[in-house]
């Protein structure tokens, strides 16, 4: 029962799934190499904890993704449409509504939690990131990752994927241009402008056009 079409099929969507996961891998790993070489490994380790300190809220939503991409899978199959639509318009919402409290509170006293966790010198250099990382995770990751769960299950994650490595090369570039110039915290608000308006603009859009 074996056909080359559908081996064809299987093989194109595995490619432009690679594409997203290096896109998304560069967006992560890229920031903490640049930072090392430019300024020190102090200013990584300032990095990196605002954006752990997120990872543990966004966990939530992912989990609830993993469910949104064999639904989608599923209601694409069947040609169910309409019902497709409501199925992302309330898990956004939801997932929305979910990261908020975490977003509201790391917002006000997250200066405070890192502190109180790991000493004054991490509150007076990663809290001033937390305002830049909250809003790009709440408005462009946690609360689009059901948009990006169902382009993978609609298999329509082409143009989503070359996005992401379009974002990745800008983000890359803008931290050469922002990060001797205005430091981690001007690097911080480069990369969640470009977060919200990649992952959080042009992500929902893609999906509402294919819908």
């Amino acid at each position: 029962l074996m056909r080359r079409s559908t081996l064809k099929e299987m093989a194109g969507y595995g490619a432009h799934s690679f594409v997203a996961y290096v896109g998304l891998s560069f967006l992560n790993q890229a920031p903490p190499v640049l930072i090392g070489r430019t300024l020190s490994e102090a200013f990584v380790g300032y990095w990196a904890l605002p954006t752990r300190l997120l990872q543990y809220v966004v966990e939530i939503v992912t989990r609830v993704a993993t469910v949104t991409m064999p639904s989608s899978a599923e209601l694409t199959a069947k040609g169910m449409w309409s019902q497709l639509a409501r199925l992302g318009t309330a898990l956004n919402r939801y997932s929305l509504m979910l990261i908020l409290p975490f977003s509201i509170f790391l917002l006000i006293w997250g200066r405070e939690l890192i502190a109180k966790w790991v000493g004054a010198s991490f509150a007076e250099n990663a809290a001033p990131l937390l305002p830049a990382f909250v809003f790009s995770t709440t408005l462009a990751i946690a609360g689009q990752y059901n948009s990006i769960g169902m382009l993978f299950g609609m298999a329509r994650h082409q143009v989503y994927s070359r996005t992401l490595v379009l974002e990745g090369l800008l983000a890359f570039a803008g931290f050469l241009v922002v990060l001797p110039r205005y430091g981690i915290v001007g690097a911080a608000w480069a990369i969640a402008g470009l977060a919200v308006l990649n992952r959080g603009l042009v992500t929902p859009f893609l999906l509402c056009r294919y819908l």
